[in-house]
């Protein structure tokens, strides 16, 4: 805290910055396997307005959101236009719930 009488300023903003990446990674993840868990138990496949609408990111990240889903091995696309992904045996063992 900063003294009363101390006239020069406290740049507190730098000490923030780490709790502030961290808890922005962990919402992320957090709305990105909601979505995964909303995926498995949907019939059919998810799209890119799907991801949207779920997540409240914009067109483009959630593009490359799922495409990255899909290079890690949680979903498969379709290849059709527009382009649609299916949850893979992996997701659905991680994010199915028990059974």
């Amino acid at each position: 805290m900063k003294h009363p009488l101390d006239n020069k300023t406290q740049d507190w903003c730098e000490e923030a910055q780490p709790h502030l990446s961290l808890s922005k990674s962990m919402l992320k993840f957090d709305r990105v396997a909601s979505f995964m868990s909303k995926a498995v138990h949907k019939k059919g496949r998810v799209s890119s307005k799907d991801f949207m609408d779920f997540t409240g990111s914009g067109l483009r990240s959630a593009q490359r959101d799922l495409k990255a889903l899909s290079k890690m091995g949680y979903l498969t696309t379709d290849e059709c236009m527009p382009k649609g992904y299916l949850p893979t045996e992996k997701a659905k063992y991680i994010f199915g719930g028990a059974k």
